[in-house]
């Protein structure tokens, strides 16, 4: 595989963005625990509160968002726009929304990943896959590699030395050294995600209900995680808790979901059931609190794994805040 390290800047231009002007009137900002899409207004809005008690705040113009990779733990957002200007960008709302943008990422995505602690992200597009670093206002190129064949899904270390790839009957990571490895044969693959701050890894079977635990992605699986697959389901969602301790695992039913928090060994599992289907898993603010949704539309199930007895909890998206409305009136 021919391959090209590259350790650049690029140039980017950085759009400072206010929030409500209530978050900040009183010199008070309310908690903001996560993130989602709003696909009507194509913006995004931050998750406001505490588990158990939040709700969705207003969102904020930051030109029209088709596509989101959403990191709400970190506070930021891979973002595909589109509009007069299309390409990727990242967005930040540590303080204020803040869009980063690089004259080079104006090709979009064919596929895309932002890492753990949105610290890195990759995509691939044109044969190539690119690992990309966010820093302080800005965007910096790291390396590119040639992509194989096929490729299903993404996946990149907060390091940006690896980029794990979902290629056909196979997953491979590749290094910025140069080499690649293929660290397992999967002919149905669910998800993946490095932990944070590390290159330890987990990659779950789609249905199989088994998932591998790497200490090193470049190196053998240390263990299994195994559970019953208890009714027809798919692993849509995998990820590590702050502390790489717990992991949690999202599985969707044609109808609604399932999700399982263990510890890296499988053992103490716990199951909680949804009512409607989760379209992915995302940490939180929190050591062990998980956002089960990347959409506005439907009820936004989180998982509590901080509280004494963990607990799923919910948040009212779009249909319901619409539906309380109509009624109000």
């Amino acid at each position: 595989m021919r391959h090209l390290a590259i350790r650049v800047g690029t140039a980017f231009i950085v759009f400072v963005l206010s929030l409500q002007a209530a978050e900040t009137s009183l010199g008070v900002r309310t908690p903001q625990l996560g993130a989602v899409l709003d696909e009507q207004s194509k913006q995004l809005r931050v998750i406001e509160g505490v588990p158990g008690s939040a709700n969705l705040g207003a969102g904020s113009s930051i030109g029209a968002v088709e596509q989101a990779w959403i990191s709400p733990q970190s506070k930021r957002a891979l973002v595909r726009l589109g509009g007069e200007t299309p390409g990727l960008a990242v967005v930040d709302w540590q303080e204020q929304f803040r869009v980063f943008r690089s004259d080079a990422l104006s090709g979009g995505a064919d596929f895309a990943a932002i890492s753990p602690s949105a610290k890195t992200f990759t995509r691939s597009i044109g044969g190539k896959i690119e690992a990309w670093q966010i820093g302080l206002g800005s965007l910096n190129l790291l390396w590119t590699a040639d992509a194989p064949d096929g490729i299903a899904a993404l996946a990149i270390s907060d390091d940006g030395e690896l980029v794990a790839v979902v290629a056909p009957a196979s997953v491979q990571v590749l290094q910025s050294a140069g080499r690649n490895s293929t660290v397992a044969s999967m002919a149905a693959f669910g998800a993946m995600s490095f932990a944070h701050n590390s290159h330890a890894f987990l990659l779950g079977e789609e249905t199989g209900g088994k998932a591998l635990f790497f200490e090193d992605a470049l190196g053998q699986a240390q263990s299994e995680i195994l559970w019953e697959v208890a009714s027809p389901e798919s692993l849509i969602g995998i990820s590590f808790s702050g502390d790489n301790w717990r992991i949690a695992l999202a599985l969707a039913t044609e109808m609604s979901g399932r999700v399982r928090l263990t510890d890296i060994l499988g053992q103490n599992m716990l199951v909680f059931d949804t009512v409607s289907r989760p379209n992915g898993l995302f940490r939180a603010q929190g050591n062990a609190v998980f956002q089960l949704s990347s959409s506005s539309k439907g009820t936004i199930f989180l998982l509590d794994g901080d509280s004494p007895e963990p607990k799923l909890v919910t948040v009212p998206g779009l249909a319901e805040i619409n539906s309380l409305e109509v009624i109000n009136e």
